[in-house]
């Protein structure tokens, strides 16, 4: 049998997520997210969506300085993306 790292084991849920820094958030994204979209919001923030585990988080950065304002769960998918004005083709 293939022998796993404890850290590819790891599945944080919501609640635990949110109890990390946004600098720790980044780093799990980074290990275990699976990005879907980005998208430029009126040329003032830049909205992307991660898939990890079992739900979604958005990061929003302002842009042009690209300084990290939040990283969060989304409670509703669909809702996001129509915001983002996203087509479902």
């Amino acid at each position: 049998m293939e022998r796993r790292s404890p850290l590819e084991l790891i599945k944080l849920k919501v609640e635990e997520f949110c109890l990390f820094s946004k600098e720790s958030r980044l780093c799990i994204i980074a290990m275990h997210g699976r990005f879907i979209i980005t998208q430029v919001i009126k040329g003032k923030l830049e909205v992307s969506v991660y898939a990890l585990y079992e739900y979604y988080v958005k990061i929003v950065k302002s842009v042009p300085e690209f300084k990290l304002l939040e990283i969060r769960p989304v409670n509703n998918l669909q809702d996001l993306l129509r915001y983002l004005d996203v087509d479902k083709a």
